[in-house]
């Protein structure tokens, strides 16, 4: 028997697979061959959005309606369906939408890309020429695809989701798009320092706390590319094949994945010949129970089973040959979609109109590889004669000491049959039953109890003959978070301000309102693992309403507090003085008190000289004695919060 396991980068992004190693090597298992690096001919784009395009930042205070509301253009994979969004990257020339439909070229980025061509780089940047960021515009730009949208959600990179700004998704997604393309055309364009972006009060549809996000998430994907470095190649997630086991009339192969962190959440992985074409002698990809995954037959003859996007492990069944004499290899490979994007080129077919980049997904593809032959023997059973014993333990991670009950396990045998299921005792633990040693899978399946499943919660033991092996598991409860509010001058507890608690990261939609109390406190509880953003909802009479949100992360049941300061409202006191002596004028004067947006007007009258306002918004006033005098008085004042006007 040998074992041997290779490891590679590849990307699934088009119709074909093509290595992100030295050189590019093609493997026929998509639904269409690549021809170099070419993926798609004669391609078509989509226009989306187009009645939510605003100018929505505006660059050295101009704003140019032809290309700071772009058209939003994506691409659909025609094989397996994934839409693409689409960044032009010729700023001094007409854009799908602006001009007649043409065709693009799908391609991967290298030497022969040109971005900028026309504009401030002349013929056009090339990929190794220096981005306006100072490292390569290749690095730039795949930078900025993976730290813009849609590689980010536009809900975390504008930090908030649409219900919060009030707008429809449509507008949100157009905003994140926006800031991506504006944040390229930086890079790669003198003439659009990062800079010199700022918010177009003229773009009335996106309200303005939004219109400052979109600046905000230019300057931050800016910053980020600038910073990119590609990964080597290397492949992160493993794939390894364990010696192959006779049970019954079939070889058995477990096969193991790991270093999966950075696979994309709930995306199923696939598993084909590493060569292509398909699985011959019998060969099948089960579950631990020995039952066949889904497979199917692609286009291009190739067959491919699909695996769940949580397993780790699974096995490779093959029939026992009926020969005197067999050596068979098996080599496979695992595809599994990563939580990064690379670098893909949408080449005009009119050299007078824009180019485009795009986000391609990007895929690990480790192989792994066995080999069967005659006089394999099955390895002994371990120990047979022997007994053991298996202890399952149960603690609360938050201290590691306290037991918990309730939590439910299964047990496997080595060759990945269930032998026992069960729940822990008040102490904490749960002895499955089995009968001798060996090697043991223990499973966390469910805690029952409000408790987050915490990894690991599969844990692999060995019993020693005639002794005990134990298996302890800890998880994490669901935290609480505090809110505080305080009166930002004296520092006092502030009661009955409202607040909301929303998920933001995607994995959940926690949520919550509450008030604080009679010490300014609100407590959220049982709020999971996850990144929250909290808010001020209302406020009580007397203060202003603080705008600015907070961000929270919970992780591993832990999470600090969070402190909100609210400023009074100010006051403002008109005394009238006689201008030649100087003394209070004690007979009644009406004064008009407005501010010079007109969003507040009111009168106030003296009263032995005196007139107090409290309360009024934070703004710049305008105040006009309105009787007693011929010829009205005119005085401006800047009213900020803390500030009290006391003279007149």
């Amino acid at each position: 028997m040998k074992l041997e396991v290779t490891q590679k980068l590849i990307c699934l992004t088009m119709a074909g697979v093509m290595t992100m190693t030295s050189g590019i090597t093609a493997f026929a298992n998509q639904d269409i061959e690549p021809r170099g690096t070419v993926y798609h001919k004669n391609q078509k784009l989509t226009v989306t959005n187009l009645n939510v395009r605003e100018p929505i930042m505006k660059s050295n205070g101009y704003v140019d309606y032809d290309n700071f509301a772009p058209t939003q253009v994506s691409w659909t994979n025609p094989t397996t369906k994934q839409v693409y969004q689409a960044y032009c990257v010729n700023p001094a020339k007409p854009g799908y939408g602006d001009t007649a439909d043409y065709d693009i070229t799908i391609e991967k980025f290298d030497g022969d890309c040109i971005v900028d061509a026309g504009g401030s780089g002349g013929k056009g940047k090339r990929a190794d020429s220096p981005s306006c960021a100072g490292n390569k515009v290749s690095e730039f730009l795949e930078g900025a695809v993976n730290a813009g949208y849609p590689t980010v959600k536009a809900e975390t990179l504008l930090e908030g989701s649409a219900a919060f700004y009030g707008v429809s998704q449509e507008r949100l997604n157009y905003a994140a798009y926006l800031a991506t393309k504006m944040a390229i055309w930086s890079g790669i364009h003198n003439n659009y320092g990062i800079n010199t972006w700022s918010q177009n009060e003229g773009a009335k549809n996106y309200p303005r706390a939004l219109r400052d996000k979109v600046v905000a998430a230019t300057k931050s994907i800016y910053q980020k590319a600038a910073k990119y470095k590609p990964s080597s190649g290397k492949s992160q997630v493993t794939l390894t094949a364990e010696d192959p086991v006779k049970v019954e009339t079939n070889y058995e192969v477990v096969i193991k994945i790991g270093n999966t962190q950075n696979n994309v959440a709930g995306a199923d992985m696939s598993v084909e010949m590493a060569a292509g074409g398909k699985f011959t002698d019998g060969l099948k990809i089960c579950d631990m129970q020995g039952g066949e995954y889904p497979k199917k037959t692609t286009s291009s003859n190739n067959e491919r089973y699909t695996l769940p996007a949580n397993i780790r492990e699974f096995k490779a069944i093959l029939p026992i040959p009926e020969k005197e004499e067999y050596n068979i290899t098996k080599e496979i490979r695992l595809f599994a979609e990563q939580n990064k994007k690379i670098l893909l080129y949408g080449r005009t077919s009119r050299p007078e109109a824009q180019n485009y980049i795009l986000a391609g997904g990007a895929y690990d593809n480790p192989t792994a590889s066995f080999t069967i032959e005659k006089g394999n023997p099955p390895p002994p059973p371990p120990d047979e004669t022997g007994k053991g014993k298996l202890r399952v333990i149960k603690l609360d991670a938050t201290d590691g000491k306290t037991p918990l009950e309730g939590f439910t396990f299964d047990c496997y045998n080595s060759q990945g049959h269930l032998v026992d299921s069960g729940t822990t005792d008040k102490n904490g633990e749960w002895i499955p039953n089995i009968t001798e040693s060996g090697t043991y899978t223990v499973v966390e399946r469910d805690t029952n109890n409000g408790y987050q499943l915490t990894p690991p919660t599969t844990l692999i033991i060995t019993v020693p003959k005639d002794k005990e092996a134990t298996a302890t598991f800890q998880d994490y409860p669901p935290t609480t978070i505090i809110t505080e509010k305080e009166d930002a001058e004296t520092g006092e507890p502030i009661p009955n301000v409202q607040y909301e608690i929303i998920q933001i990261d995607g994995k959940g939609a926690w949520r919550a309102t509450g008030k604080t109390d009679g010490q300014g406190k609100i407590t959220w509880n049982n709020v999971l693992d996850g990144t929250y953003l909290v808010r001020e909802v209302s406020t009580v009479e007397g203060y202003i309403l603080d705008q600015t949100p907070q961000y929270v992360t919970v992780r591993n049941g832990q999470a600090p507090s969070l402190k909100f300061l609210n400023s009074k409202f100010p006051g403002l006191t008109i005394t009238k003085i006689d201008q030649q002596t100087g003394e209070t004028v004690t007979s009644p004067a009406t004064f008009k008190v407005e501010q010079v947006d007109g969003s507040y007007t009111t009168t106030v009258t003296t009263k032995d000289g005196v007139a107090t306002l409290k309360n009024i918004p934070v703004g710049t006033y305008k105040i006009t004695e309105v009787s007693a005098l011929r010829c009205p008085i005119v005085r401006k004042w800047y009213i900020w919060a803390k500030t009290k006007i006391s003279k007149w």
